[in-house]
């Protein structure tokens, strides 16, 4: 039976009958559960969320598409309690006949709120209700399993399942998406990415009429989990409410020159709160606490469990405030480097070279293939000069990303070792290229550790490029917060070819003073537009 204004009408009526619900009238899910739990602390975010599942709830009633709302906010702050506890039953007072799915990551965890629920009813109810809240609702004999309970007298149920247990078949007036991500493991799984699209597609989004309501809430944990690709597919349709631990500055200021710097953050602070200012906690934690939580889970967790936004505004391990820019010189071979006395860096005298990252495959989850051109000044900046980044099978990685910059600079490639035996090094050297390889004799992360360490100091980018932005966002969401991480490989391998090549003028090396000269430009140099540079291994 399709569900109408003349039953929504009908089950209102029928779900204020008596005099406890005249007395204690719930202007909104909060409302009910601080009825039915009284001890429970009342904070402005979980305020805001209730007065957004009020605005919704009467959108859907009264227009012909579903709505959708998706929330997130701090772990153990009380979002879940209110959204998949308290807002069914709400929802049942208003109207008893809505069919509720609430889907959670697992069976057990979805079943606690089942479980819940079906205690609320059983003891507010009657003349010796818990807290003289009565809630004039009851279950219907021989369908109490906490998987699914059925109102007595009414259509209204509510089944809870895990995102793989049976959704199919299952009515849905109202579907709760609560705690859908495990943890991060789970959120960076391409499996699980795949699984929560088929199902959204497949299952729950079929199911929806149109004065349905769909709410999501759970912990962010990357960039493409079930809220960031609810709001990459289907942003217009959906209403994100993110409330953050702390209340950042508006938007992050670059330094000078940068191009493009920063993701900004205009967003107004749901609660009003000013920069600066921490969340009110329903735990009571002060703001001492939450910032030794900050110091303890990092700021890659930090941003995105508890700001909800899984990006540190000035990056990860890679920090945006580190970025430095170098100055075009006269000509394409020359540059300024800020802050350095003396002459201008002539490139036709500095080491440059190429380093490469290589795709395995050309699926739509694959990673890039990435080409990066270096130089290395006589003063020991690493120079980043230009890069090609592109989804190609491996036939056309050299073609397609790895040849224009070797036609650019006319310099040494470096891959990986396991990857020496790929079309590109063949293509290479056909091409009368050298091609040198690199030891992967540690994970990514410890790779680019010592780069991250220097970039403040010693690495410096273009003033201007069209791929700065995709760049500097994947750099600065390493380690886990991005689909793909393969430009940090190339830049963590550049600063190794940098400490293997550059010897500090004022520093020793095994116990000799031994200084770093540049090679004398050949006449390729000019011709070709590099210098013809012989390389080591690495």
């Amino acid at each position: 039976m399709p569900y109408n204004e003349a039953a929504f009408l009908a089950g209102l009526e029928r779900g204020m009958r008596g005099k406890n619900w005249r007395q204690q009238p719930f202007p909104g899910p909060l409302d009910l559960l601080l009825a039915l739990m009284p001890d429970y602390i009342e904070t402005p975010a979980l305020r805001c969320i209730s007065d957004a599942l009020v605005a919704h709830e009467v959108a859907a009633e009264s227009e012909e598409n579903p709505k959708f709302l998706a929330v997130s906010m701090a772990p153990q702050e009380g979002k879940s309690t209110l959204i998949a506890y308290a807002y069914p039953i709400w929802l049942w007072l208003r109207n008893p006949d809505l069919r509720i799915l609430i889907i959670s990551y697992d069976n057990e965890t979805s079943w606690r709120w089942g479980r819940a629920i079906k205690e609320a009813l059983q003891a507010h109810s009657g003349d010796d209700a818990l807290y003289g809240v009565d809630l004039q609702l009851s279950l219907r004999p021989g369908s109490e399993a906490v998987a699914r309970l059925q109102l007595d007298g009414y259509r209204g149920s509510v089944s809870c399942m895990s995102l793989t247990g049976g959704i199919a078949g299952k009515p849905g007036d109202r579907i709760i998406c609560d705690d859908l991500v495990k943890d991060r493991r789970t959120a960076r799984s391409g499996a699980f990415k795949r699984l929560w699209k088929d199902q959204w597609q497949s299952n729950i989004r079929p199911r929806l009429g149109p004065k349905a309501m769909v709410v999501m809430d759970h912990t962010r944990w990357t960039e493409d989990d079930p809220i960031g690709q609810q709001q990459a597919d289907n942003g217009a349709a959906w209403e994100y409410l993110n409330i953050p631990a702390l209340v950042e500055e508006p938007q992050y200021a670059g330094p000078a020159g940068a191009p493009n710097l920063g993701t900004p953050n205009k967003a107004k602070d749901p609660l009003g709160r000013k920069p600066g200012e921490w969340l009110k906690s329903a735990r009571g934690r002060t703001p001492e606490q939450w910032q030794k939580t900050r110091a303890d889970v990092g700021e890659a967790d930090f941003a995105a469990l508890y700001q909800g936004r899984p990006m540190p505004a000035q990056g990860g391990l890679f920090k945006r405030a580190d970025f430095r820019f170098w100055q075009q010189g006269a000509d394409r071979w020359t540059v300024k480097i800020p802050g350095r006395p003396g002459p201008d860096e002539n490139l036709h005298y500095a080491y440059r070279f190429i380093t490469v990252d290589l795709a395995a495959s050309l699926r739509t989850s694959a990673d890039f293939t990435v080409a990066a051109a270096w130089a290395i000044a006589g003063t020991g900046e690493l120079i980043m000069l230009d890069l090609r980044r592109k989804q190609v099978e491996p036939a056309d990685h050299w073609d397609e990303v790895v040849a224009p910059l070797q036609a650019a600079w006319s310099c040494p490639i470096y891959v990986e070792g396991s990857q020496y035996g790929t079309d590109l090094v063949y293509t290479a050297a056909r091409a009368g290229a050298i091609v040198e390889p690199l030891e992967a004799d540690t994970d990514k992360y410890t790779r680019a550790v010592p780069a991250a360490k220097r970039m403040k100091t010693g690495i410096l980018f273009p003033p201007a490029a069209h791929w700065w932005t995709d760049f500097e966002n994947e750099i600065t969401l390493f380690p886990g917060g991005g689909a793909h991480d393969d430009q940090v490989d190339v830049l963590a391998y550049a600063h190794r070819i940098r400490g293997a090549y550059w010897v500090p003028p004022d520093n020793s090396r095994g116990g000799h003073g031994q200084h770093w000269t540049p090679p004398e430009p050949s006449p390729m140099d000019h011709l070709a537009g590099g210098t013809d540079l012989y390389s080591a291994p690495l």
